[in-house]
């Protein structure tokens, strides 16, 4: 076995190993792939299972209180992700197509069965919006995270 020999199986190892990372390479690539489009299919799907209605609306023009009742009547839970379900950062409100800021929004379960920071389904929610409304008609839209959304109109 001379030096031509060794130059040639060497030569040829690293063909192999060459071979072998691009086939794991072009796998890997597959997986991310594979990994996003299961990511899309799990979001698309919990479009599907939420849904929630708009209960009651009723308006106090004295106290400017917009009181709306909620019930989430999907089978997917919606959480809410700051630790307070007073503050929801998964609720963007519009009234009229003009965005309700947090800090005049307030969250109140009202039969939480297993945890406050959940709304479950079947469950219940009060959502309270301190807001000016001149008499007339309204609508208000409610858009979660996942993009479902709800709108209904209200006398004021």
């Amino acid at each position: 076995m001379g030096l031509d020999t060794i130059v040639a199986w060497s030569g040829a190892l690293l063909v192999i190993l060459l071979l072998i990372y691009s086939i794991l390479d072009i796998h890997n690539n597959y997986l991310s792939q594979d990994i996003g489009l299961l990511q899309t299919i799990r979001e698309e799907g919990s479009k599907f299972r939420t849904d929630f209605d708009v209960i009651n609306i009723s308006y106090n023009s004295s106290s400017q209180l917009l009181e709306v009742y909620l019930k989430n009547t999907g089978s997917e839970i919606i959480y809410f992700q700051d630790y307070s379900i007073s503050r929801a950062k998964c609720f963007d409100v519009f009234i009229d197509d003009s965005w309700i800021s947090k800090d005049k929004m307030k969250f109140i379960l009202l039969n939480d069965s297993f945890d406050a920071l959940l709304w479950n389904p079947d469950e219940y929610l009060k959502l309270n919006i301190s807001i000016a409304l001149s008499s007339g008609e309204h609508t208000i839209a409610i858009v979660l995270c996942n993009g479902v959304k709800e709108m209904e109109t209200f006398v004021a």
